[in-house]
């Protein structure tokens, strides 16, 4: 894992749960793939440091290119749908989507049922991650749809194991969508226009909380807007200092311009709680914390209890528009 650039499969729980129930399920009908597929695997070993660059960008290319000259539906399919995974462990959603779209189109050439059941399954699970809920539904309905031709008119060369763990995940993820939108109805528009779609705070670390932003005026940190929501880590011991990191504190005796709200179901007890910037000094290649700006012209001690988290994403108010 590189700590600088880490994937959401190392950092989003259910994109990692998502990937390993994907590729196993690939694995079950494809134990054997094409040395001509890059595979998530190989993808893996090959590029441990430089992720979804350019190296990896050409190998993928090249890929496509040498599997259509071929013209295996079989592995054309499995070739777009390895890289619709390798899309997802990187978080690129939509992208992952439409790389299983292209995995879908190969796959029903074929006479087995099962490889489009999972192009359908897997593209649903990119459009629930990415929070299109109602795509996502769509998906699934297909899928369940050739689940059903599949258990209504079995094929020999369909593992036993693809069918039981496909249908517990297109249950489970099906119920799951369901209740989302269920509970968008519910509620009124206002909280709908602001939350709705906005990720569990968990599913990034145990400790991680979402703060929204009040601004008394737009001099200090002027990128950090009230369209935005902070996900905040409790644990700061686990981060670097560094001039460039985001402070969520407590301080009952300043005034900073960017105050922040909890959107924990039990907030911290404070009732001033700011984003700051930190001041540092270098001492012997070590950073040590000196103080806090809350403004631009201002700077005041902080002390580790009034230290609260550290900002470690964003969220942006208009993603959940469209959720």
């Amino acid at each position: 894992m590189d700590p600088l650039n880490p994937s959401a499969f190392e950092i989003h729980i259910p994109t990692h749960k998502a990937v390993v129930q994907l590729d196993e399920l690939a694995a079950s009908l494809y134990p054997d793939p094409s040395p001509n597929v890059l595979t998530l695997h190989d993808f893996r070993t090959r590029y441990p440091l430089t992720g979804l660059g350019e190296p990896a960008t050409r190998a993928i290319e090249q890929a496509q290119r040498i599997n259509q000259a071929i013209g295996d539906f079989s592995q054309r399919g499995l070739c777009e749908y390895q890289i619709g995974l390798i899309y997802l462990y990187w978080g690129k959603y939509r992208g992952a989507a439409q790389q299983f779209q292209l995995a879908q189109r190969q796959w029903t050439f074929l006479k087995n049922q099962a490889p489009p059941c999972l192009a359908h399954f897997a593209e649903g699970v990119a459009r629930q991650l990415a929070h299109q809920y109602e795509m996502a539904s769509v998906c699934y309905g297909r899928a369940e749809h050739y689940l059903t031709q599949l258990q209504n008119f079995p094929q020999a060369d369909t593992p036993d194991d693809f069918m039981q763990d496909i249908s517990r995940y297109l249950k489970a993820n099906f119920t799951a969508v369901q209740q989302v939108m269920w509970q968008a109805e519910d509620k009124s528009g206002e909280v709908i226009k602001i939350y709705y779609g906005l990720p569990d705070p968990s599913d990034y670390g145990e400790h991680c909380h979402w703060y929204t932003i009040q601004r008394q005026n737009n001099k200090f940190l002027p990128q950090i807007n009230e369209d935005l929501l902070l996900l905040v880590d409790e644990q700061i011991k686990n981060y670097e200092l560094t001039d460039d990191n985001l402070y969520v504190v407590y301080k009952d005796d300043a005034e900073g311009e960017i105050l922040l709200q909890s959107l924990n179901p039990q907030p911290p007890p404070f009732r001033r709680i700011y984003l700051g910037t930190p001041r540092t000094t270098l001492i012997s290649n070590f950073a040590r914390l000196d103080g806090i700006h809350l403004s631009d012209v201002q700077e005041v001690p902080l002390t580790d209890g009034e230290k609260l988290g550290i900002v470690v994403g964003f969220w942006h108010r208009l993603l959940l528009h469209h959720a």
